[in-house]
């Protein structure tokens, strides 16, 4: 029989997008309103980083979470950026789409390599619900009731539920992977590519959380494969497969 190998996705890769810029742009844009010399330095932003994160791994409460980022920015959370505001706008980073095609094309290809896929979602209790509302649409169900979670066809791990950050939670997925019944014979993890990100002080903080992860997956017999963008997703999960590797993106080998 052939052996299975594992695939490690971002939950966010099947959706149609999630872009931080919006939120994060309406807020600078307030902070410099009220403050004119205010600047979103990279200390800042590391902070804010650390701020999301921690909200992720339902390390604190909403409340507590929108509190300390405005006042982080230097904004009232009672007068400057209500709460309807500020949750509209956080909610504006999703983008749903059809989940149900993208999930069909993953779908085909693991058939078709005979691989396992496990979903990883680095998110939080608001952007879970509003992904659970619009996947049903698409006849998309997150089931709720068994453990681990699934997403269509997928298990699901979710960052505010294991109370783990990302890399932490890249780690569970890979020791229930080695766990099976059935020894993988390879496990890839897919990560979005920090040179895809526009703004300069971001992408070095994404980059810096890349390269962590990337350490401890050499570290680990996990192959790591960058998305890149050009391709559909089910274009990048072959170049997983694929003999000779011509991507700079990919650090795989293949495992057919």
């Amino acid at each position: 029989m052939q052996n299975r190998s594992a695939i490690i996705l971002s939950l966010g890769m099947l959706l149609e997008k999630v872009d931080v810029s919006g939120f994060i742009g309406k807020l600078i844009l307030k902070a410099m309103a009220k403050n004119k010399d205010f600047k979103f330095t990279p200390a800042l932003q590391k902070q804010a980083f650390d701020l999301s994160e921690l909200y992720n791994r339902n390390g604190v409460e909403a409340e507590d979470f929108r509190g300390q980022v405005l006042q982080l920015l230097g904004l009232d959370p009672a007068s400057d950026v209500n709460e309807k505001e500020f949750w509209d706008a956080w909610q504006l980073m999703v983008t749903v789409g059809d989940v149900a095609a993208k999930i069909k094309e993953v779908q085909d290809v693991a058939a078709k390599h005979y691989s396992i896929v496990y979903l990883a979602s680095d998110t939080n209790g608001p952007h879970v619900d509003k992904i659970v509302d619009e996947s049903a649409k698409h006849n998309v169900i997150l089931d709720i009731d068994k453990q681990p979670r699934k997403f269509g066809p997928f298990q699901l791990y979710l960052s505010f539920e294991l109370e783990k950050n990302r890399l932490d939670l890249i780690k569970h997925i890979v020791e229930v992977a080695n766990a099976q019944n059935f020894k993988p014979a390879g496990i890839v993890l897919v990560l979005g590519n920090p040179e895809n990100i526009k703004d300069a002080s971001q992408k070095k903080v994404v980059q810096a959380e890349c390269e962590a992860i990337t350490k401890w997956c050499s570290e680990n017999n996990v192959s790591v494969k960058l998305l890149d963008n050009t391709m559909s997703l089910g274009k990048n999960l072959e170049q997983i497969f694929t003999p000779e590797v011509t991507s700079s993106n990919t650090r795989t080998m293949a495992m057919s």
